[in-house]
């Protein structure tokens, strides 16, 4: 029996991240379920990136475990103005994830991650980055 696992994140991650932008418009202004093309549209922005995964058997239960990021990308104004605003961004979203205990139904998860990081863009610049990670994202599911 084909499962939509993956798919379904990627889903449950977009309809959290777009509430979010709903209600902080400012903080954030697009989102995309993979990483965009290019940069050139409006910032700040989130897209939903790697997803590896790691699965175990047994007899009757296959058990799916992710660790799926969401990176949220800002031009690179002053360092000290461009972490206040991208710490602020993320304090913000770790408290709009907390509301949500499953990303999609039938999933838990219990931790994140966050780094710093910076993007090149491929014309020489760079964008700040924090990617935000849930780790052991799961899923148990019977198996016959």
């Amino acid at each position: 029996m084909p499962t939509t696992f993956r798919v379904d994140i990627v889903a449950g991650l977009l309809t959290i991240l777009d509430a979010f932008k709903a209600a902080n418009p400012t903080l954030l202004r697009r989102t995309f379920p993979v990483r965009p093309p290019h940069f050139n549209t409006d910032l700040p922005l989130a897209f939903v990136g790697d997803r590896p995964e790691s699965t175990n058997h047994d007899v009757q239960t296959r058990t799916r475990i992710v660790s799926v990021s969401v990176t949220f990308v800002d031009r690179i104004t002053d360092n000290t103005e461009t972490m206040a605003r991208m710490d602020i961004l993320v304090d913000k979203f770790a408290d709009h994830l907390t509301t949500y205990p499953h990303i999609t139904s039938n999933t838990i998860w219990n931790r994140w991650t966050t780094l710093d990081e910076q993007i090149d863009v491929g014309d020489g610049t760079s964008l700040q980055a924090v990617t935000f990670t849930v780790n052991d994202l799961s899923i148990s599911e019977g198996r016959a």
